[in-house]
C-alpha cells in the first residue's frame, strides 16, 4: 500500500508539474501575443493606419487577459484620429470601470475625449481627479511615462509651465531609454507658449532616439511654421511620407492653400481629411473660412456649426477662422471670432493674443496693447506677449508727428531729421492718390517707422524675424523698416511709404477683399506713375522668364508669393502682379480698374470682377502673356540671349566666347565686368558702348550704365561719366553712389540745379548722412533758396557733425541773411564751441551792433571811432557771460585759435 500511496503521489506531482508547466507556457505564449498584438497595432496607429489599430485593440479589449491599460489609451486615440468620438467614450468608461486598470493616465487623456462628447463637466471632473496624482508627484515614486501624462493635466489645471517642464517631462527625455511622448508634450508647451526655437530644438533631441516618427516631424513643422521658415513644407512632406493620414499635417497643407488662393486644392484635401475623419472640427473650420472668403455666410455658418457639433464650446474653432481671416487681413472679422472664441474660455491663451494684435493692426490702440499687456500679465512664458510688450517700450519711446491725417510715430532722433520729409510725402500720396481712386479718408492712418527690424518684425508679425519686407500696410495702419535698419540699407524709403499708401487706399476701398496680387500689383504700379525711377522694371532675369513662360496664371498669382523659392521669385511675383495691373490699365481704361475694386468691396470674388469688367479670367491670362511676352522682347531686341552654362564658361573666359557670338548680352556684361576687373579700360569702353547702343536702359550698379561711368571716371573723361550717370539716376531710385558722384561733378562745375537735385535723390535713400544736406544747403543758397538751406544746416546740427563750431556758424549767417532772432542763439553756440572762431564774433558784434542800433540809435552815435575795438571785445564777453553764465577773467583764459586752423565756410572747403 505504501509503495503505490507513494507511486501514485509522484504521479500525482508529475502531472501538477506537467499541468504548471503547460500553464506557465500558456501564460507567456499570451504574454507574447499580446505583446505581439500592440506592437502590431502601434505601429499601424503611427503608420495612420487608424482602422486596423482600433480594430485590434478592439478584439484585445474583449480578451479578459488584456488588462493593459495601454490598450484603452491607444483604443480611445484610434477612434478620436477616425472622429468616432462616442465609441472614444465608451473606451474611456471601460477602462475607468475596470478594476485593474490605474486612472492615472486615462483620466489626463479622457479630459479631450470628453469634451468631444460635448461633457464638459465630466471633462473637468477629469482634471479634478487627476490633481491628487499630481500633488503625490513629490513624495510617491510615478513613473516618466505616467508623469508625460499628468503634466498635461497639470498645465490644464494651471501648474507653472516650468515646473511642469521640469518634474513632468524632463525626466522622461532623459530617461534610458527615453520616451517619445514626453519629447512630445513638452514640444507640445513650448509651441503653446509661441517660443518655437524651443520647441524646434526640443523635436530635434526626440528624433535622435525616435527618427522619422511622424509626430515629432510635425511638430517640427508646426515650429518652423511659427518662425516663419520656409522648411515648413518639406518637413510637412516628410510627416506624410511616415504617416500618409496624419490630418495635422494635411490641415498645415490646406492652411498654405487658403494663403495662396488655391481654394480648390484645399477643398480637395479637405475631402480627404473628411474620408478620416468626418467629424474633425479644424476641417470643418477651415471649410467656414473657404466660404467666408467667397462671401457665402450661410455656407460658413452651416460650416462652423458642424465644426461645433460634438463639442459645443470649442474655442479652438473660431480661433482658427479668426486667425485665418486675420491673415488675409480681414482684421474686423477675425477679431469678432476671437472674441467669440474667448466667450467660451476666457483665458484661451491663442485666441487672447490674437486678438491683441488684431485690435493693434485695426488701429485700437489703447485696447490693442491693454490685452497685450493683460496676456503678458497671466501667461509671463507667452513669448510673442512677451515680444509686445518689449515692443511698447520702444514705441513709448518714439517722437510722434501728428496731424489729421496722419499719426507718424518714428525713433526722436530720426524724427527730428526726416520726420518732417516724411510726413509731406505722406500728405502728398493721399491727395494723389485718394483723388485718383476717388475716396475719401475720414479717419487718421498710423505710420510707424523702427530703425530695428526685430522690432518692426513683432509689429508686424509678433516675431522677431523679418522675411525681407521693407513695409507693410495692414489698412489703416502702414509699418515700415527705417532706412537705419538693416534691412532698409540701399532702398528708395519714399517709395516704400508711397508703395504702401497706396494699399491704404485699395484696402479701404475694398473693405480687405482683395487678393494679395491685385493689391500689390496696383501699389507697384502707383509707384512708378510717382516717379519712373521707383517701382520694377524689365530686367533682363525678367525679360528672360517671361519668354520661357515662367509667368503664373493670373488666377493663381497670389500663391506666387507664397511659394516663392527665392527672393528673386519673390521679385518677380511683384514684377507680374504690376504687369497685369499695367495690362488692365492701358486696355481696359482706370475705370476698369477702379470698378474690379469697387466689386471686390462688394463681395464679388476677383475672378468674376475680372470678368465682368476686362474679359473671362482665362481668356485675359492669354492676351496678357502675348502682351508681356512683345514688351520683354523689346528689351535689347538686337542682341541675342541665350544664356551660357556658368559650368562650362567662367567669367576670365567670356572675352573669348564673344568674338564667337558678340551680340549676346550675357558674354558683353560678362566681358566688360571682366575688363573692367582688369582695368582695361579701353576694352570695357568699347564692349560697353555697343551694349548700351542695344539696351540703354540698364539699372543697378553691376548694369552697363553704371560701369560705363565708371570706366569714364577712370580715364578722367567727366562729361561722359556725368551723362551716364544721370540716365541712370532718371531711371534708378536707389543708386545713391550714382547721385553722391553727380554730387561732387555738380559741385566742382558749380552747377547748383543739378547739385541740389541729386542731393535730394540722395536723400530719399539716405535722409541719415551729412554730406547730401551740405551739398543741399550750399547749392539752395547759390540758387537763393534761402528757407531750404537754412532746413539743410538745421538738420546737419542734428546730425551731430565733426565740426559744431562752423555748423552752428553757418547755419547763423543764414539766419542773419532772413532777418531771424534766431541767428544770434546759433552764433553764440558756435562760440561755446570755440570762442575765439573770428568769424562768429563777427557775426555776432554786426548782429549786437544791429540789435543796438534798433533799440538806441543815439547811443551808437556817441561811441568814438578810436574806442570801438575795445567796445566790441567787451560786447562780446558781455553776451557769452549773459548766455554761458562766464566771466570776463574765464572768457579771457579760453584758448585761442589761429586763424589758419579756424572753421572755413563750406564754400571755402
Amino acid at each position: 500500500m505504501g509503495t503505490l500511496f507513494h507511486h501514485r503521489i509522484r504521479h500525482a506531482n508529475a502531472l501538477l508539474t506537467i499541468a504548471v508547466t503547460l500553464c506557465f507556457h500558456l501564460f507567456c505564449f499570451s504574454q507574447t501575443s499580446h505583446a505581439d498584438a500592440y506592437d502590431d497595432a502601434i505601429g499601424w496607429n503611427r503608420e495612420g493606419e487608424y482602422e486596423k489599430s482600433l480594430n485590434v485593440c478592439e478584439e484585445q479589449l474583449k480578451d479578459s487577459n488584456a488588462f493593459n491599460e495601454k490598450w484603452y489609451l491607444l483604443g480611445m486615440e484610434n477612434a478620436m484620429q477616425l472622429g468616432r468620438y462616442e465609441r472614444a467614450f465608451e473606451i474611456l468608461q471601460d477602462g475607468l470601470e475596470d478594476r485593474r486598470v490605474s486612472g492615472i493616465k486615462l483620466y489626463p487623456a479622457g479630459h479631450r475625449v470628453a469634451l468631444f462628447n460635448n461633457k464638459p463637466d465630466v471633462a473637468q471632473e477629469y482634471l479634478d481627479r487627476s490633481a491628487p496624482y499630481i500633488n503625490s508627484i513629490r513624495y510617491s515614486k510615478v513613473t516618466p511615462e505616467n508623469l508625460a501624462y499628468l503634466g498635461d493635466a497639470a498645465l490644464k489645471l494651471d501648474v507653472d509651465p516650468r515646473v511642469v517642464l521640469e518634474l513632468f517631462f524632463d525626466p522622461g527625455m532623459k530617461a534610458s531609454p527615453p520616451l517619445r511622448e514626453s519629447f512630445l508634450a513638452a514640444a507640445d508647451l513650448a509651441l503653446k507658449k509661441e517660443d518655437y526655437a524651443v520647441a524646434e530644438n526640443t523635436v530635434k533631441q526626440g528624433l535622435q532616439h525616435f527618427p522619422d516618427d511622424a509626430e515629432l516631424l510635425f511638430r517640427w513643422a508646426q515650429a518652423l511654421a511659427g518662425s516663419g521658415n520656409n522648411q515648413m513644407g518639406e518637413m510637412l512632406t516628410k510627416t506624410l511620407k511616415a504617416n500618409p493620414n496624419h490630418v495635422g499635417a494635411m490641415l498645415m497643407f490646406v492652411d498654405n492653400s487658403i494663403d495662396a488662393e488655391d481654394y480648390g486644392q484645399a477643398r480637395d484635401l479637405l475631402g480627404q481629411i473628411k474620408t478620416i475623419n468626418p467629424n474633425h472640427p479644424d476641417a470643418w473650420a477651415y471649410e467656414a473660412v473657404i466660404a467666408h472668403l467667397h462671401s457665402d455666410h450661410e455656407k460658413e455658418k452651416e460650416a462652423r456649426d458642424k465644426a461645433m457639433s460634438t463639442w459645443t464650446q470649442n474655442p479652438e474653432v473660431d480661433h482658427l477662422i479668426g486667425r485665418k481671416l486675420s491673415q488675409k487681413y480681414r482684421f474686423a472679422e477675425g477679431a469678432e471670432y476671437q472674441k467669440a472664441s474667448l466667450k467660451f474660455k476666457q483665458d484661451f491663451s491663442h485666441a487672447r493674443i490674437q486678438l491683441a494684435q488684431d485690435l493693434l493692426r485695426l488701429g485700437h490702440e489703447h485696447d490693442g496693447w491693454q490685452m497685450a499687456k493683460d496676456m503678458h500679465d497671466a501667461d509671463g512664458y507667452n513669448v510673442t506677449a512677451f515680444n509686445l510688450m518689449q515692443l511698447k517700450s520702444v514705441i513709448d519711446d518714439f517722437a510722434t508727428i501728428q496731424n489729421e491725417d496722419f499719426i507718424l510715430r518714428m525713433d526722436a532722433q530720426e524724427a527730428a531729421i526726416f520726420g518732417d520729409q516724411a510726413m509731406a510725402l505722406l500728405q502728398e500720396a493721399k491727395s494723389v492718390i485718394c483723388d485718383k481712386y476717388d475716396i475719401e479718408l475720414d479717419h487718421p492712418i498710423i505710420v510707424e517707422i523702427f530703425p530695428n527690424q526685430s522690432d518692426f518684425g513683432v509689429r508686424t508679425f509678433g516675431m522677431p524675424h523679418n522675411p525681407g519686407f521693407l513695409g507693410v500696410c495692414f489698412g489703416d495702419v502702414i509699418t515700415a523698416n527705417s532706412p537705419s535698419s538693416r534691412i532698409g540699407r540701399n532702398s528708395n524709403w519714399r517709395a516704400v511709404l508711397w508703395h504702401e499708401f497706396c494699399h491704404v487706399v485699395t484696402l479701404n476701398l475694398t473693405k480687405n477683399k482683395m487678393p494679395r496680387w491685385l493689391s500689390e500689383g496696383i501699389s507697384v504700379f502707383e509707384e512708378l506713375q510717382r516717379n519712373p525711377a521707383w517701382g520694377q522694371h524689365m530686367s533682363p532675369d525678367y525679360r528672360q522668364r517671361v519668354m520661357r513662360n515662367e509667368m503664373t496664371p493670373i488666377g493663381e498669382l497670389s500663391g506666387a508669393f507664397l511659394n516663392a523659392e527665392s527672393g528673386e521669385d519673390m521679385q518677380f511675383a511683384y514684377y507680374q502682379s504690376s504687369l497685369v495691373v499695367a495690362f488692365i490699365v492701358e486696355k481696359y481704361g482706370m475705370d476698369a480698374l477702379k470698378n474690379i475694386l469697387t466689386d471686390l468691396g462688394e463681395g464679388i470674388p476677383i475672378n468674376d470682377a475680372i470678368t465682368e469688367r476686362t474679359l473671362d479670367v482665362e481668356e485675359l491670362d492669354e492676351a496678357f502673356i502675348a502682351w508681356a511676352k512683345a514688351k520683354a522682347s523689346k528689351l535689347g531686341e538686337t542682341l541675342t540671349w541665350d544664356e551660357p552654362d556658368p559650368n562650362l564658361i567662367s567669367a576670365a573666359e567670356m572675352p573669348a566666347e564673344l568674338e564667337g557670338n558678340p551680340t549676346n548680352y550675357y558674354l558683353l556684361i560678362g566681358t566688360a565686368r571682366q575688363h573692367v576687373q582688369n582695368e582695361n579700360w579701353e576694352e570695357a569702353e568699347t564692349v560697353l558702348n555697343t551694349l548700351l547702343e542695344a539696351y540703354p536702359e540698364q539699372r543697378g550698379l553691376n548694369g552697363a550704365l553704371y560701369l560705363a561711368a565708371f570706366v569714364a571716371g577712370k580715364q578722367d573723361d567727366t562729361v561722359r561719366e556725368r551723362e551716364y550717370l544721370e540716365k541712370l539716376a532718371a531711371i534708378d531710385g536707389d543708386v545713391s553712389e550714382a547721385y553722391m558722384r553727380l554730387i561732387n561733378i555738380a559741385g566742382d562745375a558749380e552747377e547748383w540745379e543739378s547739385m541740389k537735385l541729386n542731393a535730394e535723390r540722395f536723400l530719399a535713400v539716405n535722409p541719415l548722412s551729412a554730406q547730401p544736406y551740405k551739398a543741399l544747403a550750399a547749392a539752395s543758397e547759390r540758387l537763393q533758396d534761402i528757407p531750404t538751406a537754412i532746413k539743410a544746416r538745421q538738420t546737419l546740427i542734428k546730425l551731430n557733425p565733426l565740426d559744431p563750431a562752423l555748423a552752428h556758424y553757418e547755419l547763423a549767417r543764414l539766419l542773419h541773411a532772413e532777418g531771424s532772432d534766431e541767428a544770434k542763439r546759433q552764433v553764440l553756440m558756435a562760440l561755446e564751441e570755440a570762442p575765439r572762431y573770428q568769424d562768429a564774433q563777427r557775426l555776432l558784434l554786426t548782429l549786437v551792433k544791429k540789435e543796438s542800433k534798433d533799440t538806441s540809435p543815439a547811443r551808437q552815435e556817441e561811441i568814438p571811432a578810436e574806442e570801438s575795438e575795445p567796445i566790441q571785445k567787451d560786447v562780446i564777453d558781455i553776451e557769452m557771460q549773459k548766455r554761458y553764465g562766464l566771466t570776463p577773467a574765464q572768457i579771457s583764459t579760453q584758448p585761442s585759435i589761429p586763424a589758419e586752423e579756424q572753421p572755413q565756410s563750406q564754400e571755402d572747403q
